[in-house]
């Protein structure tokens, strides 16, 4: 009533006192209100301004607290304390120029502020004015002993002089007179580990503890210090005191969950959650929590339990929601797709843009083969949810399905810089990458996200082995010594140093390698392919064909051993030898194409055309869906002019693998050439466009070409001219090109062509004589 009656300077002041005083008493929320009921109604007045700053400097805000000592600065050009907080600030944010100014001006408005000195001295010491530094520090020491900020330049200072008891001793001067001094009380615990004095460190510890009883932080720093020690009960009591700091903060209550299934196991984990559920009954983060865990030690009927307790006793919609998406989450997991997709269109029917069950229903409809629709449900929840990474990287499996390629690259792009889960994203980023070719940039994002976790093996082995792909020998061999560091869980390592080693064409180093997992037990194929390889090239062939032949001997099917042993045959110019391999893996197996093809490779090789064709037929008789054969046969047609059988063979492999870009390529081709109706021309162009994000020259020119038959010119001399930009000396790009341009009145297409006559003269007559053609006419 006092206050409703008073003027409007009369209510400011006794705002700015009342918090003032919560402040005094620590009542931080009330001192806080207080500050803003003055401010709202002179908001500048400086008193209260600075009151709202020690609030909020207890909350270590640094915008706001920036904002408000700004604003202080301007109103109150005399008032120390703004200058120098706002140096500090600065200097934390790295501008020391801007903080070296804040400093000289608040030590113009008193040159005896030891503080101000303090903080000019660590700004120096971090430029690099160390003589400086060091004077200035001292000097404010002489004032003021409590200073941190000179006693820690001091300290510096006889660290880098390796005087580590003389530093411990100034901090210790300095802690004497300024006891919460924090960053001192760290810098001196790490100075006595470096010192490896162990009774120190725990007295320090405790002095620490003691001295901020209510900061988790520093109990947290003391509990990895105990468990390095083994001291696990200890430990535990300060575990147990965070979460009575923190009653409010799962994280803290599930610390000591995992601290317990750590060193206790699972039943006392369980114990201990449980009983803070029970104890906390209104505290539903901690029962979410609860249900995860059971969840996660495999217990999905208790987990089930708990979340239908936790929508029995809400009465929050958001609560309920959440629930019910984490058991349909269980029974999708489970196998149980009826009931959690029941429940998702339940979800959906009281939310229908809730995103935790839109996401999981993109996800169903990408398995079911549905990614436009799975595309349009996650535009929902990239638009509507706060973290949306996870949404980005299914996105992007969408569109890569769909053949969208830029736009999948955009999603993983957005996802990876957003997301706090570089690892994880990352590694899904990379394989995508690897999978379109483009394994530069695969392999910068590996770095980038092992820049966070570099101890990730997952990340590590896909960097290894981009690096192989990219043949950066000794890139792969240096990341295969970083998995040894971390564990090499299974074995990979050999496996990695023997490619690596073969090729640096150190066959010895890769012999040695591999041979020490062939001591550990039977080399799969890939391993053993680099084996084989190292002996050959290492003039070891006898020993590459006595592996084989006893693999061949010892295993039920060696039918990968076989395809080995004729390379390896074929190596010593013994090509019957490679034949009759082959044919005992076609006996053994009659339904993988690799030995069929590789027979038909050897028979073209002889010229023998009949032989090869009668392998193809043979292995499609065996194995009548399989579209590699299928591609050979219409290769043969091809050689034989056959060209509508070879498209109808086409059409059938795009009917149900329109994302295979070379049939694809294959078939635009063709029709290209082949065909001058519309339907078949756009056709062509619909097909060839999953060419159109390549960098390959021949993909290019093929979808170019496709699009200028078609009869859109400009497109295609676009296409074209990016195609000859790959790849400058391309004789048919460079043709296809000069036609386009002379087709779009365009002189420069004469001078295209020559350049095409010139590269292919020697190299393809066909297309020099080709466009030798169309200059004449």
């Amino acid at each position: 009533m006092a206050v409703a009656c008073a003027s409007p300077e009369q209510k400011v002041e006794r705002y700015t006192d009342s918090g003032l005083e919560f402040l005094e008493a620590e009542e931080f929320g009330k001192a806080n209100i207080q500050f803003r009921n003055a401010l709202k109604i002179d908001e500048e007045h400086v008193p209260a301004l600075l009151g709202l700053y020690r609030v909020i400097k207890r909350q270590e805000d640094p915008q706001q607290m920036f904002g408000i000592l700004s604003e202080i600065a301007r109103l109150d050009p005399q008032n120390l304390e703004s200058r120098i907080d706002l140096a500090k600030l600065l200097l934390l944010s790295g501008d020391e120029t801007a903080a070296l100014e804040r400093t000289e001006e608040a030590i113009a408005l008193d040159e005896q502020s030891a503080e101000a000195i303090g903080v000019k001295s660590a700004i120096l010491f971090r430029l690099g004015d160390r003589t400086e530094a060091v004077r200035l520090a001292r000097a404010a020491l002489d004032i003021d002993r409590g200073v941190q900020e000179a006693a820690t330049v001091v300290a510096a200072d006889l660290i880098i002089d390796e005087r580590y008891d003389d530093a411990v001793d100034a901090i210790d001067a300095t802690l004497e007179a300024n006891p919460d001094a924090a960053v001192l009380h760290l810098l001196r615990l790490q100075i006595l580990k470096n010192l490896e004095r162990g009774e120190d460190i725990e007295a320090a510890y405790a002095a620490l503890i003691e001295q901020f009883p209510d900061e988790p932080a520093y109990r947290r720093l003391y509990v990895s210090s105990l468990y390095r020690q083994e001291r696990y009960d200890e430990a535990r009591v300060q575990l147990v005191e965070i979460v009575k700091l923190l009653p409010k903060d799962a994280d803290a209550h599930i610390d000591l969950v995992r601290f317990d299934q750590t060193t206790d196991g699972p039943d006392k984990a369980r114990a201990t959650l449980a009983a803070y559920v029970a104890e906390r009954p209104d505290f539903v983060e901690l029962k979410f929590r609860f249900a995860a865990y059971l969840r996660s030690i495999e217990d999905n009927a208790a987990a089930r339990r708990a979340y239908d307790e936790i929508i029995e006793q809400t009465d929050e919609n958001d609560i309920e929601l959440r629930a019910k998406n984490e058991i349909a989450g269980m029974l999708l997991a489970s196998g149980d797709r009826a009931q959690g997709e029941a429940l998702l269109d339940e979800i959906l029917e009281q939310d229908d843009r809730n995103t935790a069950a839109l996401s999981k229903a993109a996800g169903l409809k990408l398995l079911d083969g549905d990614p436009e629709g799975a595309v349009n449900d996650l535009r929902i929840v990239i638009a509507d949810a706060e973290d949306s990474s996870r949404a980005r990287v299914l996105m992007a499996t969408a569109y890569e399905r769909l053949g969208e390629s830029a736009s999948a690259q955009s999603q993983y792009t957005e996802a990876f810089d957003s997301t706090d889960d570089k690892p994880a994203v990352g590694r899904e980023f990379a394989k995508f990458l690897v999978r379109q070719g483009d394994f530069d940039r695969a392999e910068t994002i590996l770095t980038e996200a092992l820049s966070v976790s570099p101890t990730d093996e997952e990340n590590l082995k896909l960097l290894a082995g981009v690096r192989l792909r990219k043949q950066d020998w000794r890139g792969a061999q240096e990341t295969a010594e970083l998995i040894a560091e971390a564990g090499d869980s299974d074995g990979v390592v050999n496996r990695i140093l023997g490619a690596a080693y073969t090729g640096l064409e150190d066959y010895a180093g890769a012999i040695e390698a591999l041979e020490r997992i062939n001591a550990e037990g039977a080399l799969s194929i890939s391993p053993l392919s680099t084996l084989v390889n190292a002996y050959v090239k290492g003039g070891r062939v006898d020993d590459a064909e006595r592996l084989l032949k006893d693999k061949i001997d010892d295993e039920s099917n060696p039918y990968a051993a076989l395809l080995l042993l004729a390379q390896v045959y074929g190596s010593q110019n013994r090509p019957e030898a490679a034949k009759e391999s082959l044919r005992d893996a076609i006996d053994l197996d009659a339904e993988r194409p690799q030995a069929y093809e590789r027979l038909y490779q050897i028979y073209l090789a002889e010229g023998r055309r009949t032989d090869a064709q009668t392998i193809i037929e043979q292995g499609l008789a065996a194995s009548p869906r399989n579209d590699g054969l299928k591609v050979l046969r219409a290769d043969m047609h091809l050689s034989s002019g056959e060209f509508e059988d070879a498209l109808k063979i086409y059409e059938d492999i795009l009917s149900r693998r329109p994302s295979d870009i070379l049939v694809s390529n294959n078939y635009a081709a063709l029709v290209s050439d082949l065909r001058n109706d519309q339907a078949s021309l756009d056709r062509a162009v619909e097909v060839a466009s999953i060419l159109a994000d390549s960098d390959n020259a021949a993909f290019l020119d093929t979808y170019g070409w496709a699009l200028v038959q078609a009869g859109r010119l400009a497109e295609g001399i676009d296409v074209l001219d990016r195609a000859v930009g790959a790849a400058p000396t391309f004789p048919d790009a460079l043709y296809h090109l000069g036609a386009a341009q002379l087709r779009a009145d365009d002189p420069s297409g004469r001078d295209t062509l020559a350049r095409a006559i010139e590269v292919a003269r020697d190299v393809r007559p066909d297309i020099a004589e080709k466009a030798e053609a169309l200059l004449n006419q």
